[in-house]
């Protein structure tokens, strides 16, 4: 992946994850209310720092180390000069995904018109979310078979079935069953295209590679998808 990497994905998860109430009030109701559900708030909180720890020492400044370090970071409500200078922080990561956002609109634009037709629709379509129920290559006729389970514009399920003919080049299908698919780039190859998707699996995060000269794209009724 050129813009949306595994480190940008990373990084806006801990963007995400590092978010406080307005007030320090608002906080206490916070925890009274997992209180209230017979839920120690604290304690799944520590779990979650110490799960992130990594990935907070990496995206997160110095100054705030000793208290990820100590397990103290988050477990009470910051003080003022802490949530400046996450908020800087924040900021600065946004504009740094806005200005990755618009280069990749910026690169599409340019290679559109070089692209096969159904390489654009399936990259427009946006499988954002889409599960890998299946995946299979048949090296005979050069064939690529995905099938997904994704929510379409209506919040309802269907089935995706994707058939890359001309497969050139492919990497990592084999780690992708269950995954889901999270960002995906096109360019434009000799052969046609090459598709690169980060794919979220259930242990790791896999970047997946598809170089083709045609994609066809399917929308199974259930009853067809679980045949295959």
């Amino acid at each position: 992946m050129k813009y949306y990497t595994k480190e940008l994905y990373d990084e806006m998860q801990i963007y995400g994850f590092v978010v406080f109430p307005d007030s320090k009030e608002e906080w206490v109701e916070l925890v009274q209310s997992y209180d209230d559900m017979d839920i120690d708030y604290i304690e799944r909180l520590k779990s979650e720092l110490a799960y992130r720890k990594n990935d907070l020492l990496t995206f997160l400044p110095v100054s705030l180390h000793h208290a990820i370090n100590k397990g103290t970071f988050m477990i009470n409500y910051p003080s003022q000069e802490e949530k400046e200078v996450i908020e800087q922080c924040r900021s600065r990561f946004e504009h740094k995904l806005k200005t990755i956002r618009n280069e990749c609109k910026a690169n599409y634009a340019l290679i559109k018109h070089l692209l096969p037709e159904n390489a654009v629709r399936l990259y427009e379509s946006s499988m954002h979310d889409a599960t890998v129920i299946s995946v299979s290559y048949l090296s005979d006729s050069k064939e690529c078979i995905l099938l997904l389970n994704h929510h379409d514009g209506n919040g309802q399920t269907v089935d995706i079935k994707l058939t890359f003919t001309g497969v050139h080049k492919i990497s990592n299908i084999e780690h992708i069953i269950d995954a889901w698919w999270i960002y995906d780039e096109v360019y434009v190859t000799n052969h046609g295209f090459e598709l690169h998707v980060l794919f979220d699996g259930p242990c790791e995060m896999w970047e997946t590679t598809i170089e083709a000269t045609d994609v066809f794209i399917e929308y199974l009724p259930s009853s067809i998808a679980k045949d295959l």
